[in-house]
């Protein structure tokens, strides 16, 4: 039986600083909390269960799911008090999961860098889009990660709002019976 080549390091904590790494971290767990969110909104907006959910939405990613969000809202939200805010909240999803693209499948380093490079650590400062000029340093990515909880927070006040707006009153109903 022959031993596997084993390192004792992941090449992360090898290519990134520590608040790199900790950036990296804050933003996959943000922008999955408002994945979460958009799943919840599809789902009570479409009345799936857990498995139709996963049917039909378990696969995609992020991005689908907001244009997936914003069709199903759109035509009851369009011509409504709600719109602007919905407008807004949803640029600024967009935005958000532009910028996270970056930060996630960026590149934080050269393909070519030798193993000597990357030994050294730290010498990419931040994370590059690939056939682009823009950058997001560490600290732009913990600003981001901010801004993706914040987003979340608002779509939910504001689809909560939307809600008890969209149900008829209970003296409504009382007058209609």
């Amino acid at each position: 039986m022959t031993e596997e080549f084993r390192l004792d390091f992941v090449m992360s904590e090898i290519i990134l600083a520590d608040d790199q790494l900790k950036a990296i971290g804050c933003i996959a767990l943000e922008s999955t909390a408002l994945e979460s969110c958009l799943e919840k909104i599809i789902n009570n907006a479409c009345s799936f269960d857990e498995k139709r959910s996963e049917i039909f939405i378990g696969q995609l990613m992020i991005g689908a799911k907001s244009k997936i969000m914003r069709d199903l809202l759109w035509p009851q939200v369009v011509g409504t008090k709600h719109e602007p805010e919905f407008q807004l909240i949803y640029g600024e999803i967009r935005d958000l999961i532009s910028k996270r693209n970056v930060a996630v499948h960026g590149e934080w380093n050269s393909m070519a860098a030798g193993f000597m490079e990357l030994a050294t650590r730290n010498n990419i400062p931040s994370a590059k889009k690939r056939g682009s000029t823009l950058t997001l340093k560490a600290t732009e990515i913990m600003e981001l990660a901010h801004r993706f909880d914040r987003c979340q927070n608002r779509l939910l006040r504001w689809y909560a709002e939307f809600l008890a707006s969209s149900q008829p009153s209970l003296e409504n109903l009382h007058d209609n019976t």
